[in-house]
Parts: C-alpha cells; sequence; structure tokens
C-alpha cells in the first residue's frame, strides 16, 4: 500500500526487504522455527502462513509454491479431520476460539494460493479433509446454536468469527448460510468491522 509513496524511498524498501530475508532465514533454519515447522497445533499452521506469505513478498515464490502444493495436503489431513473436527485444538480452555483461530489461517494461506494460482477454498485430502468441511463444522457451535462439547469458559471471539464468515461469503459465494450467518453476529462490542473495508463483505 506504501510502495508507490513518496514517503517511502528506495532505501525504506530495500531494508524492509533485508529485515525480511533475514527473518525468513532465522523462520526456515532456527532450532525454534523447525519446532514450530513441526507443530502439531495451530503454530504450525500460522508458521506456514508466515513463510509463505513472507516468500511471496520476496518474490520466492519457490517457496510459496511448494508449501501450497506439497505441505498442504499433509497440513489439512493431521489438523482437519473428515468430519470438520480439530484435533488438537479441543485441549484449550477457549477451544472453540481456537478453532476458529486454526480456520483463519488456513484461510489466510488459501489467500496467499489466490497469488499463485493454488485453490486451496475447494482442496480436500483423500480422506474428504478441507476447509469447508471445518467451517461447516464449527459454525452452528460458534453461532450458539448448538453446544460446545469441549471447554469454552469465555465468550466467543466475534471479531474473529466475523472474519472468517466474512471470507466465506466471498469465496464460497453460492452458499447462503454463510451470508445469513455472517449477518446474524450481533455487531455489539465488536472492534470495527475492517473485514467490510478489506473484502467487501455484505453489510446488509
Amino acid at each position: 500500500m506504501i510502495h508507490n509513496s513518496s514517503a517511502w524511498t528506495k532505501k525504506d524498501q530495500q531494508g524492509i526487504e533485508l529485515w525480511f530475508e533475514r527473518y525468513l532465514k532465522w523462520l526456515l533454519n532456527s532450532d525454534f522455527g523447525k519446532e514450530e515447522s513441526n507443530a502439531l497445533n495451530n503454530h504450525r499452521t500460522w508458521y506456514q502462513v508466515q513463510v509463505s506469505s513472507i516468500a511471496l513478498f520476496l518474490n520466492k515464490t519457490n517457496i510459496t509454491r511448494d508449501i501450497l502444493k506439497n505441505d498442504i495436503d499433509k497440513l489439512i489431513a493431521a489438523k482437519i479431520r473428515p468430519d470438520g473436527t480439530q484435533p488438537f485444538e479441543t485441549d484449550r480452555r477457549t477451544s472453540l476460539d481456537y478453532y476458529i483461530f486454526n480456520l483463519l489461517a488456513f484461510f489466510n494461506l488459501a489467500k496467499i494460493g489466490d497469488h499463485t494460482g493454488i485453490d486451496l477454498w475447494d482442496h480436500k485430502t483423500h480422506q474428504g479433509s478441507g476447509l469447508q468441511e471445518a467451517l461447516d463444522y464449527l459454525l452452528p457451535y460458534a453461532l450458539g446454536k448448538k453446544m460446545w462439547p469441549y471447554e469454552q469458559i469465555k465468550t466467543v471471539d466475534k471479531g474473529k468469527l466475523m472474519d472468517l464468515l466474512c471470507q466465506a461469503t466471498i469465496h464460497y459465494s453460492g452458499n447462503e448460510t454463510y451470508k445469513e450467518a455472517y449477518k446474524s453476529i450481533d455487531r455489539l462490542n465488536v472492534t470495527g468491522e475492517i473485514d467490510n473495508l478489506i473484502y467487501g463483505c455484505i453489510t446488509a
């Protein structure tokens, strides 16, 4: 957004690219980065979001495509079951929030895929696991229509839920359920609706 601004100099651009080069190298090669890349829960999903997006920013599209083409099937299979459950996010005191949080990471990977010609929105593993299955599973619980079977000690983060549903209304545009779910959320105490500005979601 600022790349073509007169306030953003060539030196600024070179500096930020160098910073991200070093950070990407650390993510890929440090002991901590390697540990996160093998984590069972949402840490691994968000790790892949960081690596693939930074690599895309640095025009290292081979890294991004390798993650989205070669690793994503294993990542989805490990973290989302065919029935849409996410087994590594249940052992939390706010497990429903973590279900939403981990799926947001997958949605971010799908958005990155949009820039590389790789469709993750409709991708399914051989076992039948996919992003939409995970969304369909959690939706009635997140909207309070069914009792969540795991621990959730506080009200669900409506901001993250709105972000998730906002993107669903766009990428699964033929599904009226997502549109109705998005419109049904009580906006009271939700911090901003940046999703409307960024993605152009429905407002009425």
